[in-house]
């Protein structure tokens, strides 16, 4: 018994020296939370961890949803070669800081990391962190949410987290989670519409340039574009386009018209002014665009909302005051216009004649925002059912707002309504607003001035269009509180 005990103790020893028992492993590596401090907001946490022991591969953390919550939680896994690149891990690993991110204010959090080392040992630590109450500026969140409908069951929605895109004060884009607690706000203290999610960085306008926020608080001025004639680089929306992001700009001489591709270096490389675009279609048609283009009135076009579609190349923008229109991506000619055949565009014949037949029983959209294509391919808006403010004739409107979605037949060039959410046309917005799918049929709306401007209301959809949440919160001034919303994911973040 003695001899067997010996034989098998050399063979554990042999193992370890050779590092190919997992046991071995971990006790060769060790990993130990040493301290932790406040980031950039309350939302963010620096934790520290002494290494030793072996050379770390990659560190995951995971913020355990409060008691209750149906919410997936905030999770995101670092590689060592990107802690190292962003001066988090010291050499060959004596030391690591873990951004942790996605935390509840005035509560004490659960966090789980898990330390990965090259050598194949895994250590796991908990900690706690103690985070203090949030307020902010414009007073949104402070005042207690109208709960309509709490979250319900995890496996009824695809998404946990929106993106409220906030300009009331200098906290926005401020993303929340469906059971409506705030989990992150902007660090770089600038006042911004527009805000994308793109290659696990914050997007947002600054004056004349763009800004750049990572998930740790971090941010940088990518670029500035006073050089070549923009005088505000983000009035609404940046978008995905067909390589890089979209902005939606201004110039002195085309005020809310102009679109440019950037890369995310900031480098431009395409644009798209639609003073040139639509001036040069009616000219070419015969008419006088002095009658119809005004290009330093900013709703003459009112640029809102842009979409890539790269099954046939085209830029679609949504023309607030006009139309939904789309141009070839790079001859920039019109290709189609969806929109009010009772509006001042549709007197034109050089526009006219790009006009989509709507099918029987099918709405023209009416002052929409927030284009995108729903999971069938469909064109998705949200449909403010609000006229033009501008040109005569100014089109219908309506007593309720709605997401819409249209199957476009080019080759018939028609359009057919084939889905929309009226809510008994109950819900009103008049100006901003925005309706997403993240997965099919999972839905966000975005109601920014319901009850008469006095309330912004938010309603998820899940499977089978069953409700599964819907909240409010007070309404700011000009859609401050989001004027438009977009689901996004922190589960299982990857750098």
């Amino acid at each position: 018994m003695n001899l067997q005990r010996h034989q098998r103790a050399r063979a554990i020893l042999f193992a370890c020296a050779l590092a190919t028992l997992p046991a071995c492993n971990a006790l060769a590596a060790s990993a130990q939370i040493v301290s932790s401090k406040q980031g950039a907001t309350k939302f963010i946490e620096f934790v520290t961890a002494a290494l030793s022991g072996g050379t770390l591969a990659s560190v995951q953390f995971t913020v355990v949803p409060k008691p209750g919550s149906f919410t997936r939680p905030v999770s995101a896994t670092y590689s060592a070669a990107y802690l190292s690149s962003r001066g988090y891990l010291n050499g060959p690993g004596t030391q690591v800081i873990i951004p942790v991110f996605g935390l509840y204010t005035a509560y004490t959090n659960t966090v789980n990391i898990g330390f990965t080392f090259v050598n194949g040992a895994q250590i796991p630590q908990q900690v706690s962190i103690q985070v203090a109450a949030f307020s902010e500026q414009c007073n949104v969140f402070n005042n207690m949410k109208i709960v309509l409908q709490a979250r319900q069951k995890t496996s009824d929605i695809s998404y946990d987290y929106v993106m409220m895109k906030k300009f009331c004060d200098f906290e926005g884009p401020t993303i929340i989670d469906t059971d409506g607690n705030v989990r992150w706000i902007a660090s770089d203290r600038v006042t911004s519409h527009p805000a994308i999610l793109y290659q696990n960085s914050i997007y947002t306008s600054n004056g004349t340039g763009v800004n750049r926020m990572s998930w740790d608080g971090t941010y940088t001025k990518v670029a500035d574009y006073a050089d070549i004639g923009v005088i505000d680089s983000g009035h609404h929306n940046y978008e995905p386009g067909r390589t890089g992001i979209i902005l939606e700009v201004s110039t002195a001489n085309s005020v809310e018209s102009v679109d440019m591709e950037i890369d995310t270096a900031g480098n431009v490389l395409h644009t798209w002014d639609w003073v040139q675009i639509i001036s040069n279609a009616m000219k070419a048609g015969g008419d006088n665009p002095a009658l119809f283009v005004f290009p330093t009135d900013l709703n003459w076009f009112h640029n809102n909302s842009t979409l890539y579609n790269p099954k046939d190349n085209t830029l679609i923008a949504s023309s607030r005051e006009n139309f939904v229109i789309a141009v070839d991506y790079d001859t920039q000619q019109i290709k189609w216009i969806l929109g009010d055949p009772t509006k001042a565009w549709y007197t034109f014949p050089s526009l006219r004649k790009y006009a989509l037949k709507l099918a029987k029983g099918t709405n023209a959209p009416e002052g929409q925002h927030a284009l995108s294509f729903d999971a069938n391919g469909n064109l998705l808006l949200f449909d403010d059912g609000f006229h033009s403010l501008t040109h005569t004739p100014a089109g219908g409107s309506r007593t309720y707002s709605t997401p819409r979605a249209y199957k476009l037949s080019l080759s018939t060039k028609s359009a057919k309504e084939v889905f929309n959410y009226e809510q008994n046309q109950t819900i009103y917005t008049t100006l901003c607003g925005s309706a997403y799918e993240d997965a099919p049929s999972n839905y966000l709306i975005d109601y920014p001035l319901a009850q008469n401007s006095a309330i912004t209301e938010f309603i998820g959809l899940g499977t089978s269009l069953k409700q599964i949440f819907d909240f409010q919160f007070p309404a700011t001034a000009l859609c401050g509180t989001a004027w438009n919303a977009l689901q996004i994911h922190m589960e299982n973040i990857s750098y």
